[in-house]
């Protein structure tokens, strides 16, 4: 998983849901499953200034991720389960500039790191 603080108890978590299968080769590499995102806003339930679990929207809730090769062409759902070890970060501290770095693999070729430029929060 990896969270985000979008401010003012506002939270964003990205992660691969495994239970999803669609794309998977088998063999040694482990196959994440497709990217979600779920928020969390503390103000749901209990202190608004502290953000607990019933506070983040359900997995059933999850909202799909489209990721794109530099060419612009959308990864198919091998690529995209096979994203792992990534980290969303605000390299300006601008919400509005979110970049991700992963672990990024077609799911047969040895694993590299990459960038990812998020395009919307």
């Amino acid at each position: 998983m990896a969270p985000l603080d979008l401010g003012d108890h506002h939270f964003k978590i990205q992660f691969g849901n495994p239970d999803e299968t669609d794309g998977s080769l088998g063999g040694k590499l482990p196959f994440l499953g497709p990217k979600r995102l779920i928020y969390g806003d503390a103000a749901r339930s209990g202190d608004p200034q502290v953000l607990e679990f019933e506070d983040w929207d359900g997995v059933e809730d999850a909202r799909e991720i489209t990721f794109l090769w530099p060419s612009g062409t959308v990864l198919d759902a091998t690529a995209e389960g096979y994203i792992d070890d990534f980290v969303l970060l605000t390299p300006t501290f601008d919400l509005e500039h979110q970049i991700q770095f992963i672990v990024l693999t077609d799911g047969e070729k040895i694993p590299f790191t990459s960038v990812a430029v998020l395009r919307n929060r």
